[in-house]
């Protein structure tokens, strides 16, 4: 379907190149030739830590240097650098040093800082007689005069747990006061008040009571005369209101406080109920709680079916509240096998909690002809709020002519997005089918009114002609979600197509890439493509087989990220503050038509949750001195069939240990029964806690793309013709 590089502070001679330096955090290694064993120099201190004011010049740090070249007297060159970060190196004193062996001396390193963040701050020896080298360095924590922040840990049945940190450089004083909303009261905080000096924390505990309808939040604020913090909880039940959870795709429930390592592996966690449906379910399941049907109030899972048939059940019974069917389902489009006998909803529907609308696109046969449709639908009655409206959309090509988009050649796989007051929708091929008509779109319309946006994005603005016979560009991503970030910039990947210019990709064709485009998508403001684009084309092995999963703000110096994979096993790290430029190397997770999850562990540290080939590996986001992916843990083989990988969720109460669960579905191995199997997996160990057939998937041509949907105590499978309801007894 559709370079590495380093800067070093400043040019060393080559002799101190050719050394092989390597450090981290923790540890440097001089690895010296081996006919002199032991020579060389040592710069100290390695990896002190600092505090300093932000954006405030003539900092300094000294440094010891010693000379243990026996017997020789070395002349030892000094260099500085900011390692990276918002550290700048202004001088090193003395620049050199003239040392017998044995002996050593006090350096000074003068430095400035920028933003707030993290720093390292360099000064590196060189030895001009042999060429030894050696790196000394501290960690700067560039501060605000005075922050504060408040993190939610976690919560339990009454109680909602707190970190207040001091994240100024100055020690202050702040008042706890806790809010709520909705049906929550809180009755009090386990301290009214404390005093933190500069980057000490404090636990608190607020207790709170809820009353019918039992919904809303709890709010925890710390408040001094200099800073204001707070952090928050929904209470008591979550909404999984789209695809992976958020708009940034996460697919990680970080408020379960029921399901945790303990239970879920346990003969009190199985199987609740299966409500049977008319068709196979591409789409993932969406929970919404307090819903209001037909005079009653419920906790809603939302269901929609191939052929277009959208169900309201309840969600801690499998009860159907309400089901309609939106329009006739097309049948085997242009004979394409990569689906079930019908395709009708085939994206996952998006949810707006606030208006309670379910945005979501149907694909129906209406006077013999394929049409596609964005229905508004009300979670209360499932009518339409408004009329739906035909998709319909147009482009103008490189050539100058118009190009229109053909519903009977596009397929809506990925799941909508409503990023502020705009959903979108993506568009790929039938089966690689339809060569010039199928190409790959991104539309979108406000929501409410399902006007469409008067600008679209076509990958593949190439005009019909010449040598070149296929031109896709698709953006499909086994049902992934659009993602996009706090500015309402939007984020896919396009998988292969064929381009007689050698395949270069450009803005004219946009393939095998991940793209960032602006809200309204009148510009791309982002593109990264793996180096192996060509090959990638013409063996179809798509970029576009995953999405792009967006991470949360990150500390360090890059606190943007993305992360994308696809086909051909590799993972990329990608920078969104530099045009999604690739950061470090890929790392291998297996070949992936598969969707990517992050989570934060109990240490307070990132992780994101590949599911290439068989296997789950968490990846452990390294923010300094590198930025990279550090593989923590990795899953035993999964059972799981047709193209490798598969997709998962995450689950856990807040950073609370024990309670993180990675949930995957594996696919069918045989045609017969074509069982598709529940996993939950420890992602601290990697040892498989549960699992358990959770339906069945006989269309074993298409993929089972299947999301676990965990909410408020409850694993949601959808299946074909079937929903599976998984909790404790």
């Amino acid at each position: 379907m559709s370079s590495d590089c380093a800067h070093a502070p400043r040019s060393f001679p080559r002799t101190f190149l050719n050394r092989l330096v390597r450090w981290t955090a923790a540890t440097i290694l001089i690895l010296p030739p081996a006919s002199a064993p032991g020579q060389g120099i040592t710069v100290n201190p390695k990896g002190t830590t600092v505090s300093q004011l932000v954006n405030t010049n003539g900092h300094t740090a000294t440094f010891v240097v010693q000379n243990l070249d026996y017997p020789n007297t070395d002349l030892i060159q000094l260099f500085c650098g900011g390692g990276s970060g918002p550290v700048t190196c202004v001088s090193v004193s003395p620049s050199s040093v003239t040392l017998a062996p044995g002996n050593s001396q006090q350096v000074t390193a003068t430095y400035n800082v920028g933003a707030h963040g993290f720093g390292v701050l360099q000064v590196i020896g060189h030895d001009t007689r042999n060429g030894f080298g050696d790196i000394g360095w501290y960690n700067v924590n560039v501060l605000n005069s005075y922050q504060v922040t408040v993190a939610l840990n976690g919560s339990s049945t009454s109680n909602a747990y707190f970190t207040v940190e001091n994240a100024g450089l100055n020690s202050d004083t702040y008042t706890i006061t806790c809010t709520a909303t909705g049906s929550v009261t809180c009755t009090g905080t386990s301290l009214t008040s404390v005093t933190l000096t500069s980057l000490a924390s404090q636990p608190i505990t607020a207790t709170y009571t809820l009353t019918p309808p039992s919904t809303g939040t709890l709010t925890l604020t710390a408040t001094s005369s200099h800073a204001t913090g707070s952090g928050q909880v929904s209470l008591p039940e979550v909404a999984v209101a789209t695809y992976h959870n958020d708009q940034m795709r996460t697919g990680w429930n970080q408020n379960e406080r029921t399901l945790t390592q303990s239970n879920v592996g346990t003969s009190s966690f199985g199987l609740l109920a299966t409500v049977p449906l008319d068709d196979q379910v591409d789409a993932q399941p969406l929970v919404v709680p307090s819903i209001t049907i037909s005079g009653g109030t419920h906790d809603v899972v939302y269901v929609v079916t191939e052929s277009n048939t959208i169900y309201a059940v309840e969600a801690a019974t499998g009860t159907v509240l309400l089901s309609r069917n939106l329009g006739a389902p097309v049948p085997k489009p242009l004979g394409c096998r990569n689906n079930g006998a019908n395709v009708g909803t085939n994206g996952t529907p998006t949810i707006d909690v606030l208006t309670q609308t379910l945005y979501v696109i149907t694909y129906t046969t209406e006077k013999s002809a394929p049409v596609y449709r964005i229905h508004a639908i009300d979670l209360g009655t499932l009518a339409d709020k408004d009329s739906s409206v035909v998709i319909t959309a147009s482009h103008t090509l490189s050539n100058g002519n118009t190009f229109t988009f053909l519903p009977q050649y596009q397929r809506q796989r990925p799941a909508l997005l409503q990023a502020g007051s705009t959903v979108y929708a993506g568009f790929g091929s039938f089966c690689d089918m339809g060569h010039s008509s199928s190409r790959g779109w991104l539309l979108g319309w406000q929501s409410g009114s399902l006007v469409a946006l008067p600008a679209n994005q076509l990958n593949d603005r190439r005009p019909v002609g010449g040598v070149d016979t296929i031109w896709l560009s698709s953006i499909w991503m086994s049902g992934y979600g659009i993602s996009a970030d706090s500015s309402g910039n939007a984020y896919f990947l396009t998988g292969n197509s064929m381009d007689s210019t050698n395949d270069d990709v450009s803005f004219t064709n946009i393939q095998e890439s991940a793209v960032e485009v602006t809200p309204d998508l009148t510009h791309i403001t982002g593109i990264f493509t793996p180096p192996n684009h060509d090959f990638l084309d013409q063996r179809d092995s798509d970029f576009a087989s995953g999405g792009v999963l967006l991470l949360p703000t990150q500390t360090g110096s890059i606190p943007h990220l993305a992360v994308a994979a696809g086909k051909f096993g590799l993972m990329y790290l990608l920078n969104r503050d530099a045009g999604l430029a690739q950061i470090g190397s890929a790392v291998t997770i297996g070949p992936c038509w598969c969707g990517l999850d992050y989570f934060v562990g109990p240490d307070g540290v990132g992780r994101v949750v590949s599911s290439g080939g068989a296997k789950v590996i968490v990846w452990r986001v390294q923010t300094s001195p590198t930025v990279a992916l550090v593989p923590d843990d990795s899953s035993s083989t999964l059972i799981t069939g047709q193209d490798p990988g598969f997709m998962t969720s995450v689950s856990s109460n807040g950073t609370q240990s024990g309670t993180a669960v990675v949930w995957a579905v594996g696919r069918p191995t045989n045609g017969n029964p074509a069982n598709v199997t529940l996993y939950a997996i420890n992602p601290t160990s990697g040892a498989t806690l549960f699992s358990a057939t959770a339906g069945a998937w006989p269309s074993t041509m298409a993929n089972a793309n299947i999301v676990p949907v965990v909410a408020n105590g409850k694993v949601y499978i959808a299946s074909n013709t079937q929903l599976s309801i998984f909790s404790t007894h």
